[in-house]
């Protein structure tokens, strides 16, 4: 999010919670996992958030974590990406065995708390029915 590796900056915000700044990484063995119809990843410094869904909800694991490029430094490395999958189990591999369709898209507003989560879930509900 933003385009630079910076977690400190980034939040996310799924069907299960409201954004959050929480840090999973994925060197500590922390990833997060959970069962996500829908996620989004911003930056609090961005006017926006980008974000995926699914339009087949399903019962696999999903998961999101940070990795960073170098292992010793981790979350502080000067590189690295957001690791997220849907359908995504341990060392990648892949959960979903049937055709999936998902959704990509931008949303032009910061979700900051729990009320522009609401927004932001009747809208993306909209697209998922």
């Amino acid at each position: 999010p933003g385009g630079y590796f910076e977690p400190e900056h980034w939040y996310f915000g799924t069907d299960q919670f409201s954004p959050i700044p929480q840090q999973p990484d994925y060197y500590s063995g922390t990833p997060l996992r959970d069962h996500f119809r829908w996620i989004y990843f911003g930056n609090t410094t961005s006017d926006g958030v980008l974000y995926f869904a699914q339009e087949q909800a399903d019962h696999q694991l999903d998961i999101v974590s940070y990795l960073g490029n170098d292992p010793a430094l981790r979350l502080k490395s000067s590189d690295g990406m957001t690791v997220f999958g849907f359908g995504r189990g341990d060392e990648a591999q892949p959960l979903l065995t049937t055709p999936h369709e998902f959704i990509v898209g931008y949303f032009p507003h910061p979700i900051r708390d729990p009320m522009d989560h609401q927004f932001f879930k009747e809208f993306i509900d909209r697209k998922l029915k």
